[in-house]
């Protein structure tokens, strides 16, 4: 929505703005909807409104009275061409909260209590065109009247009857149609304006106020109404309407406009009755004749276009960003659409633009989707990667969501979508691969590949895919705990599951490396694990004590360790033996001989917070922890000497990974504020990762790869970042949909994920050159 929309602010509408000033300004008022017939300056209003929250803009309109309070709102989206998907997801993105669709959004929206003011414009031109009332109706039942039961979330809203509908009470209504929100003085003094405008006469001509009067007994309170009459009265000489409502004397003075513009451009009503089926963008003046030619069936030039504008420009806007041209108003699209059949129309688009000219290649990716939606032909281009790299995230994500075309590409683009609607067009190629993957969309994954170099992939995946009757083979299940040894053929993955179980697989393909073993444990939380004397030994926590012990080789207990309920859990090897380090709530890590279990020593964080993450270096000779107030520790694990970061994180730092990177040996944790830390032990020096998480950070890993230090994050809302130590660039940000439990970063790029859904290995070598 662009503030300096128009030529200044709408005249006689101080007394709206101010109404919607006192409402910002009184915390108790919920929800207010904006209403009005069909150009009566709804968008323009609240454009104005948000611009005046801005401190400089509003000193460049000082003279406005009641502005509104400065920095209003915490989030604002025009809605224009668009669905309760993307709503959701713009929202979610300016209100720092992840997206894994609108119910969760709702979700995590009300778990978060802070106080929230938004602003959604343009309801009453969500969707297409053609198809836009059952859009609204969507919008307003499963998205703005859930949200309006959110106590602590005040809304403000323009669109129609059916959005006030959908609030009933909870929402009160500012109805610009109403004459106490337009002064009409003022509203027959810029009708006065529009008409010198028009016919090139002085403001003191005593006919232009003749004319304005007539405009004002017509069209008052609608300026889209006064604007076609004052563009008319140029033309005919004359100010006539029909009684009626708005949206028929709308109608009516379209068709005079029409009728009167025909002798000069006998094409005009073709030309512009096309952009009633352009993008609700709207569509550049090269791929125009063809929209024409589409939707009329009838060949059109671009001398076509260029005298419609000549003659009939007044019906059409172009916008300041991309230079597009749509209709000047949304409602004239009924009207100039006249009685074809939308299905038919679209059938033909999308054969007019799946193989679009050059110059047209922009709007066939914005439009394409759409056009295929109605049409009915989404499931067949769907099967195309191209169209899916291609096309616009926010408007195919609109269609998957009209079209409903159930399977696993929409399964894939779902699990993905908060990355696959903002990412440049690599990265979007490479998470929609990596879950086409997961969701079984194996001949879409190498279809991808095909097209472009990708700067990760997806080695192998053992996942759940939605939809999914039964467990896939070799499914490792819900993975909570996982560790990687070297059983002496090779790196072997060990999971520990939400059901109790371990399984063993092969790091490179991902194929069982011997048969799962069913611990004593209801679940997995978290895991330990070490290859040693030809035997592959892991160590299991469940949600009580004990802690159990268990040989993956023969799938035989050894023992437990009973007593305090043990928190963070990590192996390593301290002088070519097996060590079991465990965090107490006391702030003492034990350290044992998982062999015979027999207690090696103590190290004492000094402090009685909870250590809550372990993790040795390989070689074993430093550990890390962390704690539940946030803070950091390292102990050199043979002569017991710590060395502590207090407050690293707000809150509970719920990760850690150490290791030594790029030659130099660093701690990377995560907190439970989002944040990711990177403590460099050889200088002491503690330094944010470049991005944070939108919520906690629920694992992390650091490696060094290719020669460089490198370093990786995961959260509970599935996102991914990996980032490269020397300088923080970031090569790969991708999302798996579904929390990160546990993940590991190896030697030769592959980023082993442990997830709700399953485990999956990601080469991520391209990304890091």
């Amino acid at each position: 929505m662009d503030r300096t929309e128009g030529t200044g602010f709408p005249a006689g509408r101080e007394r709206a703005l101010a109404t919607l000033s006192g409402w910002l300004a009184d915390p108790d008022d919920r929800a207010v909807v904006v209403t009005g017939a069909p150009g009566t300056g709804k968008t323009t209003l609240l454009a104005w409104l948000v611009g005046l929250t801005d401190p400089e803009w509003r000193a460049m309109h000082a003279a406005l009275p009641a502005p509104p309070p400065e920095n209003a709102f915490h989030a604002v989206v025009a809605a224009r061409g668009g669905c309760v998907e993307t709503i959701a997801w713009s929202l979610a993105r300016q209100l720092g909260h992840p997206y894994r669709g609108p119910r969760a959004f709702l979700q995590e929206l009300a778990a978060d209590e802070r106080p929230a003011v938004l602003m959604i414009s343009e309801l009453d031109q969500v969707g297409l065109p053609w198809d836009r009332d059952a859009e609204t109706e969507r919008v307003a039942r499963e998205f703005l009247a859930p949200l309006a039961e959110l106590e602590h979330v005040r809304l403000l809203l323009d669109g129609s009857a059916t959005i006030a509908a959908a609030l009933g009470d909870r929402a009160g209504v500012v109805d610009l149609d109403s004459p106490e929100f337009t002064d009409r003085a003022a509203f027959t003094a810029w009708a006065g304006a529009a008409v010198g405008a028009s016919t090139g006469k002085g403001a003191d001509d005593p006919q232009v106020a003749v004319a304005a009067e007539a405009i004002a007994r017509a069209a008052y309170p609608n300026f889209l109404l006064a604007e076609l009459l004052a563009a008319d009265l140029a033309v005919t000489g004359e100010v006539g309407a029909d009684a009626g409502d708005v949206r028929a004397r709308l109608r009516t003075v379209l068709d005079r406009y029409l009728a009167s513009r025909t002798p000069a451009a006998p094409r005009a009503r073709d030309v512009l009755g096309a952009l009633a089926f352009a993008d609700p963008a709207g569509v550049p003046l090269q791929a125009w004749p063809t929209l024409v030619a589409a939707v009329t069936g009838r060949p059109c030039s671009a001398e076509d276009v260029e005298t419609t504008l000549r003659h009939a420009g007044d019906l059409v806007a172009v916008s300041a960003e991309t230079g597009w041209y749509r209709l000047r108003h949304h409602s004239f699209a009924e009207e100039l659409a006249g009685r074809r059949d939308a299905a038919e129309v679209c059938r033909r688009l999308v054969d007019a633009f799946r193989v679009p000219a050059s110059d047209a290649a922009g709007y066939a990716r914005r439009a394409l989707p759409g056009y295929a939606a109605t049409a009915g032909q989404l499931p067949e281009l769907l099967a195309d990667p191209a169209f899916l790299v291609d096309a616009d995230p926010g408007r195919l994500q609109a269609a998957l969501a009209r079209a409903h075309p159930a399977g696993p590409v929409r399964h894939a683009w779902d699990q993905g979508a908060d990355q696959l609607l903002s990412d440049r067009r690599e990265s979007r190629a490479a998470q929609l691969s990596l879950t086409a993957r997961c969701q079984g969309a194996h001949d879409l994954a190498d279809g991808i590949a095909a097209l472009q170099d990708l700067p990760w992939t997806v080695r192998w995946a053992r996942w759940l895919p939605r939809g999914a009757t039964q467990s896939p083979p070799g499914w490792p299940g819900r993975v909570q705990g996982l560790a990687v040894v070297d059983d002496g053929s090779g790196p072997v993955a060990v999971c520990g599951n939400t059901a109790g179980r371990l399984h063993r697989l092969d790091l490179a393909s991902g194929d069982p490396a011997g048969p799962p073993v069913r611990t004593h444990v209801p679940e997995v939380l978290r895991l330990a694990a070490w290859a040693h004397g030809g035997r592959v030994l892991a160590a299991v926590m469940g949600p009580n004590p004990p802690l159990e012990l268990w040989d993956l080789t023969n799938g035989e207990a050894l023992g437990g360790l009973a007593g305090l309920p043990w928190y963070g859990v990590s192996g390593g090897f301290l002088k070519g033996e097996p060590v079991l380090a465990l965090g107490a709530p006391s702030g003492v890590v034990h350290l044992w001989n998982p062999v015979d279990m027999t207690l090696r020593g103590q190290l004492v964080t000094g402090e009685d917070g909870t250590v809550v993450a372990l993790a040795f270096t390989g070689a074993g000779t430093t550990l890390a922890a962390t704690n539940s107030g946030g803070n950091l520790y390292a102990w050199d694990v043979e002569s017991g000497r710590l060395a502590a970061r207090p407050g690293a994180h707000h809150g509970i730092a719920r990760s850690v990974a150490v290791g030594m990177a790029g030659g130099v040996p660093v701690v990377v944790s995560g907190g439970s504020d989002g944040t990711v830390q990177v403590w460099n032990l050889d200088t002491g020096e503690l330094s944010p990762a470049p991005s944070r998480h939108l919520a906690y950070v629920s694992a992390t890993a650091v490696a060094t790869v290719a020669g460089q230090g490198v370093a990786a994050s995961a959260s509970r809302d599935g996102l991914v970042r990996l980032w490269r130590l020397a300088d923080g660039d970031e090569p790969g940000v991708f999302t798996v949909g579904h929390q990160v439990h546990a993940m590991a970063l190896c030697a030769d790029g592959a980023l082993l994920l442990g997830t709700a859904r399953g485990v999956l290995v990601v080469d991520c070598r391209p990304a890091l050159g």
